[in-house]
């Protein structure tokens, strides 16, 4: 009779994960007015990331381990960028121990992201 009860959590168990439905992965916001907004790394996104994050996110030590130092390391890092810049829930807000970046700042960010991040 045991037996029969432990059979029946495993089943039951193995039916309930395998019905559940994972998360979707988080999108990149992409505002509407992104035709509008410059998308060049050089010109509008690098100045952003110089000014705002790789006094920490720079160098053979980088504050938690990411690097934001060229196009490559931006460009990899990119939805944790913009999550932690627009300060999701759960995330160590940045630029740490700063304002929250404007909200025009952010939208380049995110309209270059929405692009493809291009390195232009």
């Amino acid at each position: 009779m045991k037996l029969i009860f432990i059979l029946q959590l495993v089943l039951l168990f193995f039916l309930v994960s395998c019905t559940k439905e994972k998360a979707a992965p988080k999108q990149v916001f992409v505002p509407s007015e992104c035709d509008s907004i410059p998308k060049s790394f050089s010109v509008d996104v690098f100045p952003i990331i110089q000014n705002n994050c790789t006094g920490c996110h720079s160098g053979s030590s980088p504050s938690g381990g990411i690097k934001l130092a060229d196009h490559n390391d931006i460009s990899s890092n990119l939805i944790l960028t913009l999550e932690t810049v627009n300060h999701e829930v759960g995330l160590t807000p940045m630029p740490y121990l700063q304002p929250k970046l404007s909200d025009s700042l952010i939208q380049v960010l995110e309209c270059w992201a929405s692009s493809g991040a291009p390195n232009n």
